[in-house]
């Protein structure tokens, strides 16, 4: 890959799919991660048919920590450069699981995948700087409560209140990395990018969301959202930030706490491996 290059995570559907498709008629070569090799391909299908541009698609399962270095090494392999990374991969599960790696596959998925794909396509960020990091957050983080005591929710599970847990963990990561990147110009920011009609499983969350549905805009609103963060101009230069929608909003009072933030960051270290500005 020679051209602009932007790499989104879960992006053979709903959002996903958006947003890959909007990156590619902005002229960016878009590389798809997903879980799923036949939606990957009708993935790529269809940003040909709506840009007229290739699509590249690589399959790995995310909650896996050994998935997330693969994939990283292969994009690395393809590249040298990378100019936006979409962590947009997330889910909500009914009950509680376990990876094969021993980690509680919301937080898996929701928060150390996004965290150490990020630092593995580092240094491919900090060459094609300035560049951008997108966390797809959610509103929902406002439910959670980060307890390091019981990271992976063993005590007690609630799909919900974790899910909302584990976003806001992926929203206070994004904080502390972008203490960690200042001066690269490699810019990090979180978002809730709206409560739309997708894939993602709402009645896993609370039942009664699907009967709302029909007031939901697409998809593509929050596309919109995401890419705005991501190549807006107008935020060159703005890290460390949550947004909701297309404005930029004040996140929980938890996620602010500067020390729990770092305390966070330990603990995902312990998990994935330490980070490294030059990785």
């Amino acid at each position: 890959m020679t051209g602009r290059v932007a790499v989104v995570t879960g992006g053979t559907r709903g959002i996903g799919l958006e947003t890959a498709s909007g990156l590619s008629r902005a002229g960016f070569d878009v590389i798809v991660v997903g879980r799923d090799g036949d939606r990957g391909l009708d993935a790529c299908r269809t940003i040909r048919d709506r840009t007229g541009r290739d699509a590249t698609f690589l399959a790995a399962d995310l909650s896996l920590l050994a998935e997330v270095r693969r994939v990283a090494e292969e994009i690395r392999q393809r590249l040298d450069v990378l100019y936006v990374l979409v962590n947009n991969a997330g889910h909500i599960t009914r009950g509680r699981h376990v990876t094969e790696e021993g980690i509680e596959s919301q937080l898996a998925l929701n928060h150390v995948a996004p965290w150490l794909l990020s630092r593995e396509l580092l240094p491919s960020l900090v060459a094609g700087s300035p560049s951008s990091i997108v966390m797809v957050g959610a509103k929902a983080h406002h439910w959670g409560e980060l307890d390091l005591d019981d990271l992976q929710s063993e005590r007690s599970y609630n799909n919900g209140r974790v899910y909302g847990t584990t976003k806001l963990a992926m929203l206070m990561s994004t904080f502390a990395m972008a203490r960690r990147l200042e001066g690269t110009r490699v810019r990090v920011n979180c978002l809730h990018p709206g409560i739309l009609r997708t894939g993602f499983d709402v009645r896993a969350m609370n039942p009664v969301f699907p009967l709302f549905r029909f007031v939901f805009p697409g998809p593509r609103r929050g596309a919109a959202n995401i890419l705005r963060v991501a190549l807006s101009p107008d935020l060159e230069g703005v890290t460390g930030a949550w947004f909701e929608g297309d404005r930029r909003a004040t996140p929980s009072e938890q996620a602010l706490d500067e020390d729990l933030q770092e305390k966070l960051w330990e603990a995902t270290e312990k998990l994935a491996g330490p980070w490294r500005r030059g990785t």
